[in-house]
């Protein structure tokens, strides 16, 4: 396909940009998890709150059975404000056990929505490591395209010091990161040049 030449300091920077965006996503995720443990203990809090309101459901029950019994033994006795009273209770009650479950229900779709959420920062997790690889792999050349040069530096070693030599290169078609390549290119020609030098003999020796 068509080659497109990118300067090494934009590539330098889009591989910055694509590590620092896995950092962030990482940093997310850890939030999220650390939200999610909150969450947990609001469960636990609302289950608390659940058995308390049950609880008070059953007194209020009990109470209300009680007082008309009682209204009835003492028919002189009748206090339409202690009836208005026990109204009032069950009604509080009333709202309270469905404030009770409206809350459950929506912790419940909190806890939903962090599920779905983590399933998708693991999909943009992946998806930033493979723009990240995309990038390394712009800055990946052949092993090759550095072989002209090396068979060079062996020839003008062999005719400056009268020895014969043969360079041969296996894994030609390996891909290397080009700074590290660029970084390897002068110990191996020293390497080369001595090995030449002091590792054969001359040619009439």
């Amino acid at each position: 396909g068509q080659g497109l030449r990118v300067s090494a300091p934009v590539v330098d920077e889009l591989l910055r940009l694509a590590g620092e965006t896995l950092i962030s996503n990482s940093q997310i995720q850890d939030r999220l998890r650390q939200t999610v443990k909150q969450a947990e203990a609001m469960q636990q809090q609302q289950q608390l709150v659940g058995q308390l309101v049950a609880e008070l459901e059953n007194l209020v029950d009990i109470r209300g059975i009680a007082a008309p019994q009682q209204q009835a033994r003492d028919k002189d006795d009748f206090d339409p404000l202690e009836f208005d009273n026990f109204s009032e209770l069950h009604t509080v009650t009333r709202r309270l056990i469905e404030a009770s479950s409206d809350s459950q229900q929506i912790l419940s779709q909190v806890n939903e929505q962090f599920t779905t959420l983590g399933d998708l920062l693991e999909v943009q997790q992946r998806l930033q490591m493979a723009n990240q690889h995309a990038v390394i792999r712009t800055r990946l050349v052949p092993v090759s395209s550095v072989a002209s040069r090396l068979q060079r530096s062996v020839r003008q070693t062999c005719r400056l010091l009268d020895k014969q030599a043969e360079l041969v290169i296996t894994g030609e078609s390996t891909n290397i990161d080009s700074n590290v390549l660029t970084d390897l290119m002068d110990p191996l020609m020293h390497i080369l040049r001595n090995a030449i030098d002091h590792g054969l003999e001359s040619t009439e020796d």
